[in-house]
């Protein structure tokens, strides 16, 4: 998932650039767009839920998360 992220943005780009020269029509670049916000969507919401999973964690164990690791 997080390699196709670095990819959509190429692909809005190289549709925005086409588009402006009349390589494409419309739906092309919305689609690009589209598919780059799908993306954005799965990563944001993958990140959200990585960092419950850490509050979880917290909760259950006592223990919080900081930068070199576990503390107690």
């Amino acid at each position: 998932m997080i390699g196709g992220l670095p990819i959509a943005h190429t692909a809005v780009s190289a549709a925005i650039s086409a588009y402006r020269v009349d390589q494409v029509d419309f739906m092309t670049l919305l689609s690009a767009q589209e598919k780059l916000d799908d993306y954005e969507t799965e990563y944001w919401h993958n990140r959200a839920e990585g960092f419950r999973d850490l509050a979880e964690i917290d909760e259950v164990t006592g223990a919080v998360l900081v930068e070199d690791g576990w503390n107690k």
